[in-house]
């Protein structure tokens, strides 16, 4: 299960073609996008599917959950799904950090331009299940800038049990998003008698699928429960749920099955996904792959993935009705052992994310964390803290804060979005790791606590005098400083800590260069950046311009270039724009402005927007361009008019 079963398209077993509905979905390729909505059970999924099978079209198939509810997990996600469709094409899509959170419209934009360039001819782009990322603004301002790139030939269609937000009324007016609603998708009495035959070995006579149309109200999954029950309940569903009416006939299905059947289906609805060696293990049945293979064939609710190792998964409605037998069916200490094997099932197969979700239902508190503490670095590194801050949130907050490594880790989750609260992290987890002694552990919080400082520019900076004297004490007890990593961050951050409290002190250019050595040797680019940007900014703010010529060097090089972290790219040209001005090369200042201009635009980056913007008015009053410094001030002016000023001596 390499390949995550959310981005593969369902395999379905001799589907009935819906022609009728075809020739909307062919409207598709125009280009436009379609947005496919009906209630759940209406055939959404089996429709699109089928009809990219039909149509020979290349699919690259996403399964929108409530976790792309934040931007960063939907980004990634897309990014494998465009290289499981693509994989001759190696450069990977850029990640949503935190770097762009400030330009999601320009990110966006950019995102899609390349994923929509790397596709094959004849593709589709699908989001299934739109509808479970719930009300979150984040996906219905992404979609609209989506639709506004599509290329011609290009397709892209939304399946949704909901009809489109409000950010895409303008597209729908226009013509650039079709609607095929609820009403188109109910089954006509031609349908009807196709999706009998496939469903019934023998034919059905006139009478019979006239009384099955009625019954089935145009509802594809009550045709198919009618079929299973042979049509023996009369049943008029125009009031009540969809679920409530799948509930019952699908009882009524169950209650017709042997129990070592009904086993496999209870227990393996506990998973999101399965295959069959999961299913084998969990029930510990060996007839478990039969089963879902028979469900599978028969079309019963059940959709086939097909990997190097079949996935099956269940339609909503089946596993929501499955889970409500579950609970009525075994005791809670049975349920809660199935979802502990389950979840260490989940977690071999590749699944972190569905495992967690096990642990959690399980409460097993204790291997959640530990999964947690396993994956939340790799996530960190996909931009996707607001997930792992969210799963922290879930967890116990007394198991939180009797583990400082727990701690940890939710600081630097939370970091970007509320670091005093993240620094109060770091200080419980210090006083943990001292406590019993773990040096390494407390270098870390070290790093965390300074790193925080420096994020909380609402905050006072002579929080660095604090840290900075814990330093010199652990220093003492611990003198090895962790790993390599560790000991090139405490170093950096050390410097940046002593160069901005106390720039005169004559310990900070050794410091400095001790520090862009230890990154040198580490090999961490980004490091070696941050570094020289402290140099830089310390030789500035001294007046120190003759000894920086080395450090420009270093932000210059090749090799630098070859960074593009969008924060640490954007400060080398505004510290470059700032250095070029204040020794009067200026045209040399207007190259760098440009380029960072021109990076920001292209990547959605504007963390240092503001920056460069006032750099800019200033430099034209440099080149005595006096009507371009006027019109360039006027914006900067009005943002940080916008700004609450913080107190003398805050803010890093």
């Amino acid at each position: 299960m390499a390949a995550l079963a959310k981005l593969n398209a369902p395999q379905l077993p001799d589907a009935y073609a819906r022609e009728r509905l075809y020739a909307l979905l062919d409207v598709a390729q125009a280009p436009a996008a379609l947005w496919v909505c009906a209630p759940p059970g209406a055939g959404k999924t089996t429709l699109v599917a089928s009809w990219i099978a039909a149509r020979c079209l290349k699919p690259l198939w996403y399964r929108v959950d409530e976790g792309d509810a934040d931007a960063a997990t939907f980004f990634y996600y897309l990014d494998i799904a465009a290289t499981q469709a693509a994989p001759r094409r190696r450069k990977s899509l850029p990640l949503f950090t935190a770097d762009y959170a400030r330009g999601l419209p320009a990110f966006t934009r950019n995102y899609f331009r390349q994923l929509y360039e790397r596709l094959p001819p004849r593709s589709a782009l699908v989001f299934d299940n739109f509808q479970d990322a719930g009300e979150q603004v984040t996906l219905h301002e992404i979609v609209p800038l989506a639709i506004d790139e599509l290329p011609a030939g290009a397709c892209l269609i939304i399946v949704s049990r909901s009809m489109p937000p409000p950010a895409l009324a303008r597209l729908v007016a226009h013509g650039a998003v079709r609607v095929i609603g609820p009403e188109a998708m109910q089954l006509s009495r031609e349908e009807v008698a196709g999706i009998v035959a496939r469903q019934r070995s023998a034919p059905a006579d006139a009478a019979a699928l006239d009384r099955l149309a009625e019954q089935a109200q145009g509802w594809a999954a009550g045709l198919v429960l009618l079929c299973a029950a042979h049509g023996s309940a009369g049943l008029v569903w125009r009031s009540s749920s969809p679920q409530a009416v799948f509930d019952y006939f699908a009882g009524e299905v169950l209650r017709r099955v042997d129990q070592p059947t009904q086993n496999v289906l209870l227990t393996t609805a506990l998973l999101p996904l399965t295959t069959v060696d999961m299913a084998v293990r969990l029930t510990g049945q060996r007839q478990a792959g039969e089963v879902l293979e028979k469900l599978y064939a028969y079309n019963y609710f059940t959709l086939r993935d097909e990997q190097a190792e079949p996935v099956y998964h269940y339609h909503p409605l089946f596993r929501a009705f499955l889970l409500t037998q579950v609970e009525s069916t075994y005791s809670a200490q049975h349920i809660a052992e199935l979802r502990q094997r389950g979840a260490a099932l989940l977690e071999e197969k590749g699944q972190p994310e569905a495992a967690f979700d096990l642990w959690r239902a399980a409460q097993d508190w204790q291997a959640a964390a530990a999964l947690l503490l396993r994956i939340a670095e790799a996530m960190f590194a996909q931009g996707r803290q607001a997930t792992v801050a969210g799963w922290f949130e879930s967890l116990p907050a007394a198991h939180v804060h009797g583990d400082a490594w727990l701690l940890t880790m939710r600081g630097h989750a939370r970091m970007l979005v509320a670091a005093a609260e993240s620094l109060d992290d770091f200080e419980r987890a210090y006083g943990l790791f001292l406590d019993r002694a773990d040096g390494d552990g407390a270098y870390a919080a070290f790093v965390g606590a300074m790193s925080a400082i420096n994020h909380d520019h609402a905050g006072n900076a002579a929080r660095f005098d604090l840290w900075m004297q814990r330093l010199e004490e652990l220093s003492v007890r611990f003198p090895k400083c962790g790993n390599q990593v560790t000991e090139v961050a405490v170093m950096s951050l050390s410097y940046l800590a002593l160069w901005y409290r106390a720039p005169n002190d004559p310990r900070a250019t050794s410091w400095g260069e001790r520090a862009a050595r230890l990154a040198r040797d580490a090999g961490d680019m980004r490091w070696v950046m941050a570094v020289h940007h402290s140099v830089v900014l310390h030789g500035l703010l001294r007046g120190e311009y003759a000894r920086l010529g080395r450090a420009i060097e270093v932000l210059t090089c090749d090799d630098m270039r070859q960074v593009r972290h969008p924060l640490t790219v954007g400060a080398t040209h505004h510290l470059l724009v700032y250095y070029y001005r204040s020794i009067g090369e200026f045209e040399a200042a207007e190259r760098a402005l440009n380029e960072g201009v021109a990076f920001m635009e292209q990547t959605g980056a504007t963390h240092w927007r503001y920056q460069l913007m006032a750099q800019s008015a200033d430099l034209m009053m440099n080149l005595g361009r006096l009507d371009e410094a006027s019109e360039r001030h006027a914006p900067v002016s009005y943002a940080y008019s916008r700004f609450t000023p913080v107190a003398e001596g805050t803010g890093v």
